[in-house]
């Protein structure tokens, strides 16, 4: 968020824990930058009206059950502009742990928008990683 501010771009958030979001609120008000936190579920988005040119999704993703990740795409198709980016970081899904991605959730993706990258690596040099781009397609 941060470097976000720091470009002179306009960062709202959403998070369900209220020590992050007091935590981020202070960072806006000592930039004295425009934007929101808000304290909320990321699948019940309602009551956010605006699109944004970028959406980023560090971690968020990958932690919901399938039923809530079609929840999701549905809110990201509303809520980013058309030509807008989304960017996401996640873990990829191994067996055994209950977070991550997989080929399935990238060719969910892939039917929403266009890919612009895919970028593997390694988190902390241990656990498989990877940054994805994607760009919202325009309907005519």
């Amino acid at each position: 968020m941060q470097a976000l501010l720091e470009a002179d771009w306009k960062v709202d958030g959403v998070e369900f824990a209220i020590i992050a979001v007091q935590k981020t609120r202070k960072k806006l008000a000592k930039f004295s930058k425009p934007g929101a936190v808000y304290l909320a579920n990321i699948l019940d988005l309602d009551f956010i009206t605006r699109q944004y040119d970028l959406i980023l999704d560090i971690g968020c993703y990958q932690s919901l059950l399938s039923d809530s990740r079609k929840i999701y795409r549905n809110n990201l198709i509303r809520l980013l502009n058309d030509e807008g980016t989304y960017l996401m970081y996640a873990f990829i899904k191994v067996d055994g742990l209950s977070i991550g991605i997989n080929k399935n959730d990238m060719d969910e993706f892939a039917k929403l928008f266009v890919q612009k990258s895919r970028k593997y690596g390694n988190d902390r040099g241990a656990r498989a990683s990877v940054w994805l781009e994607y760009q919202k397609l325009i309907y005519l």
